[in-house]
C-alpha cells in the first residue's frame, strides 16, 4: 500500500520532548522569541540600534538617488521617465523619514524627530522639483536642477548623525 506523505500521521512529531536547544536559548531558560531580530522587544539598546540602522539605510538610499541622478544628468540629460523615477524615490524616502520620526517621537528623541522631519520635508521638495521642471540637459543647469536632491541627501545624513548621537 502507498502511504500519503501529507497525511496527519506523517506530520505529527515522533518525539515527546525537545532534545536540542534552538535559536540561542540556554538550558533551564524559557524561549523568549527570536533573539536575532531587531525591534522594540529587546529594550532600549535594541531601540537605539534600530534608529541607527533605519537612518543609515535612508542615508544610503538618499546618496544612491543623488549619485545616480547626477551621473544620469551628466550623460544624456534627465528625461521625463527618469524624472518620474527620481520623484517617486524621493517620495518614498520622505514617507520613510516620516515613519522614522514617529518611532523616534515614541522614544522621546526630539532632536532625532526634528532631523527626520527636516529630511522628510526636503525629500518631498526634491520630488516636487523633479515633477515640475522640464527635462534638463548636461552641465551647470543639471547641477542647479539637482540641488534639492543634494539638500535632501544632506538632511538624511543629518538624521543619521542624530541617530548616532542618540545611540
Amino acid at each position: 500500500m502507498i502511504s500519503n506523505p501529507f497525511s496527519i500521521e506523517n506530520l505529527t512529531p515522533t518525539w515527546v520532548e525537545a532534545t536540542e536547544i534552538l535559536k540561542g536559548d540556554t538550558p533551564g531558560h524559557p524561549f523568549r522569541g527570536n533573539q536575532y531580530t531587531t525591534g522594540k522587544g529587546g529594550g532600549s539598546g535594541a531601540e537605539k540600534t534600530n534608529h541607527v540602522e533605519t537612518a543609515q539605510r535612508l542615508s544610503d538610499r538618499a546618496r544612491e538617488i543623488h549619485d545616480d541622478a547626477y551621473a544620469y544628468s551628466q550623460g544624456n540629460g534627465i528625461d521625463k521617465f527618469a524624472k518620474e523615477d527620481y520623484a517617486y524615490a524621493h517620495k518614498e524616502l520622505a514617507r520613510e523619514h516620516g515613519i522614522a520620526a514617529g518611532k523616534a517621537k515614541a522614544d522621546n528623541q526630539t532632536d532625532l524627530v526634528r532631523a527626520h522631519l527636516d529630511a522628510e520635508k526636503l525629500h518631498n521638495a526634491a520630488a516636487r522639483n523633479f515633477i515640475s521642471q522640464r527635462p534638463q540637459g548636461m552641465g551647470e543647469r543639471a547641477g542647479r536642477f539637482l540641488q534639492p536632491t543634494q539638500d535632501a541627501r544632506q538632511a538624511s545624513l543629518a538624521a543619521l548623525k542624530e541617530a548616532h548621537a542618540y545611540a
